[in-house]
């Protein structure tokens, strides 16, 4: 039998007792684990065919569209080695003995590297909202050089590189560090549409008044559509992230009051919410962009372009949202 006093820490969580877990936990696991299994393939697919139609399919080549495959890398992560890794976990608490020791092994690697991947979103949340800032509050230096593919792909690897570097390094100048720059993070996204907005809402009335030309029309609606797209992704995102949020904030003043076993279900649940977000995110932009649609249906069948424009047509219908 397992050592009964093998207790593994978790994170946001007190330590549990691997060789004694309570039924209400190992609930909260398996109802976990079932929703990993059914999400986590639809993360890889759905994320995949993201990154592969914005690298190989020239019209959705765009500024705004590269933004959202950097994203989609940090989402094919979570599907790819997070989610797999938290069913390999709870398989490996079954197994008796030796095993423990692995088990809290595939936790803290499970924890790093799920807390590297959140981060990495969070901070591409700041790429899209600023690349999105750019191009609609300074269009002409947008235009004009500002901002590239190239850029947008080395601010992608950055983000990357300060999620890896900041939030796994545990001292206390980093943890201070970290708390500082999520704040910052947050600030940010939240400043860059508070100012969209204000922008959308005057070229809407310039539109109104017919002050702009039919191509510049045309730009800005093209815009509007964009940052709408924007928007949804962001609330989704806060959705999913401000449970835990709220729940990090109750453990860390209350660690010594909350009992173990509600701490453990109220972290398995809250955590699967946040990784959740990487499936959802491909299905906005199914939703919300026609071009991802008909793209997607052209890989997926094998049919031309025209072909997947007609199926596509047939399947959501004339009314449906359209952002090319």
């Amino acid at each position: 039998m397992p050592d009964a006093t093998f207790f593994c820490r978790s994170e946001f969580s007190r330590p549990i007792n691997l060789a004694n877990i309570s039924s209400g936990v190992y609930s909260a696991y398996a109802m976990n684990v079932a929703f990993h299994t059914f999400t986590f393939p639809l993360a890889i697919i759905l994320n995949v065919l993201v990154i592969v139609a914005v690298k190989t399919k020239r019209p959705l080549r765009t500024k705004s569209n590269i933004s959202l495959a950097c994203l989609a890398t940090t989402d094919f992560a979570v599907g790819l080695i997070v989610q797999p890794l938290n069913i390999i976990i709870f398989i490996s608490i079954h197994i008796d003995g030796k095993t423990q020791t692995m088990t809290c092994t595939l936790i803290k690697v499970s924890t790093i590297i799920g807390q590297t991947c959140v981060t990495a979103s969070l901070f591409h949340m700041f790429l899209i909202s600023g690349e999105r800032y750019l191009s609609i509050k300074h269009p002409f230096a947008y235009e004009n050089g500002l901002v590239t593919e190239a850029r947008i792909i080395m601010a992608s690897g950055l983000a990357w590189m300060c999620a890896l570097i900041i939030f796994n390094i545990n001292t206390d100048f980093f943890k201070g560090l970290e708390v500082c720059l999520s704040v910052a993070v947050i600030s940010a996204v939240v400043y860059f549409h508070i100012v969209i907005y204000k922008e959308v809402r005057r070229n809407a009335r310039q539109i109104i008044a017919n002050q702009v030309s039919l191509e510049e029309k045309e730009k800005l609606l093209k815009d509007r559509k964009a940052f709408n797209t924007t928007v949804v992704i962001l609330l989704t995102l806060l959705l999913c992230y401000i449970p835990i949020s709220i729940w990090v904030t109750i453990f860390i003043s209350y660690s010594e009051k909350i009992p173990s076993d509600a701490g453990q279900v109220i972290s398995s649940l809250f955590g699967f919410l946040v990784l959740l977000n990487s499936s959802i995110n491909p299905l906005i932009y199914t939703v919300r962009i026609r071009q991802f649609r008909v793209t997607f249906i052209q890989m997926l069948t094998r049919k031309t372009f025209a072909q997947a424009e007609e199926l596509e047509n047939k399947i959501f219908g004339s009314n449906h949202v359209r952002i090319a």
